[in-house]
């Protein structure tokens, strides 16, 4: 529902006036979307609603929504299994959102923990996941599991109530 709900979102910002405003709805709605694609499994989608995301950032020239959509763009590579890419737009996204110092941040520092422990840099990963201060249990769980502490990933779930059954996929994976 959620991606006919931004496709539908898409196509009636086609008919809205250029202007400021409109980019900056264009924006975030192609920011769901490369979300919402990456979740679903197509990356190469989820990779052009990202650059869709950073194109019309940049028309705005506002900082926070540079810095959203070089998160966007990290987030779209991690999930297409680019960690490399993944690690070098979620760095540059960290650097962009800190002095924020929203959740925002916060969840760009535990993705690029996470991106970075999947590359094999688990003390890092480890580090920057306690610095975020950040995530889910299935997140946390998910980090317990890349410094090789299944039974830590176990308890936390255990201990964690279930979400809704469509986040389920998170805490079986």
């Amino acid at each position: 529902d959620a991606l006919t709900d931004a496709r539908w979102a898409e196509d009636a910002l086609a008919a809205a006036p250029r202007g400021r405003s409109k980019d900056l709805v264009t924006a975030r709605v192609q920011r769901q979307l490369a979300h919402l694609l990456a979740h679903t499994g197509d990356y190469v989608g989820s990779v052009a609603a990202a650059e869709a995301t950073s194109r019309f950032a940049s028309r705005l020239g506002d900082p926070w929504e540079s810095a959203w959509a070089t998160y966007t763009n990290g987030f779209a590579h991690w999930y297409g299994g680019q960690n490399d890419r993944a690690v070098d737009e979620f760095t540059r996204a960290e650097e962009g959102l800190r002095s924020y110092g929203t959740s925002a941040w916060r969840y760009t520092l535990l993705c690029l923990a996470r991106a970075r422990m999947e590359r094999g840099e688990i003390a890092t990963g480890d580090r920057l996941g306690r610095q975020s201060g950040a995530g889910a249990p299935e997140d946390l769980a998910h980090i317990a599991l890349l410094r090789g502490e299944a039974e830590v990933a176990e308890r936390i779930l255990a201990r964690a109530p279930k979400g809704f059954p469509a986040d389920e996929q998170f805490r079986d994976f």
